[in-house]
């Protein structure tokens, strides 16, 4: 049997399956935030942050949407990750958040230097 022989969930099935597998998507991260948080606060707000940057970043790879919705809502939590991660780093070790903002900043130097057509 082919694919095209296959029939197909109806829209109300795959809307309902899309929607349980975002529901647990999201308490499982809720989950692990917080169950890090209980063992090291700054290390549970550092995985906070990475998830947010994360999250901006696939967006802007996948979304379908119009040009500037896609950059807010890629850009939004890609930028409050980063700045989250980057305090957190401060806090913990000052020269590891040096480390991290001259590694930013070399990659986006790298990346506006080098546009790919």
């Amino acid at each position: 049997m082919t694919t095209s022989d296959q029939p197909q969930p109806s829209p109300h099935r795959r809307l309902a399956r899309e929607a349980g597998g975002l529901l647990l998507i999201s308490s499982g991260g809720v989950g692990l935030v917080a169950s890090v948080c209980a063992i090291n606060l700054l290390l549970g707000v550092t995985l906070a942050g990475i998830s947010a940057a994360a999250s901006g970043l696939w967006t802007l790879q996948t979304t379908s949407a119009s040009v500037v919705r896609r950059r807010i809502l890629g850009y939004g939590p890609l930028i409050c990750g980063f700045l989250l991660v980057l305090t957190c780093a401060f806090l913990a070790f000052p020269q590891l958040g040096w480390v991290l903002l001259s590694g930013v900043t070399i990659a986006a130097g790298i990346s506006l230097s080098s546009e790919v057509q």
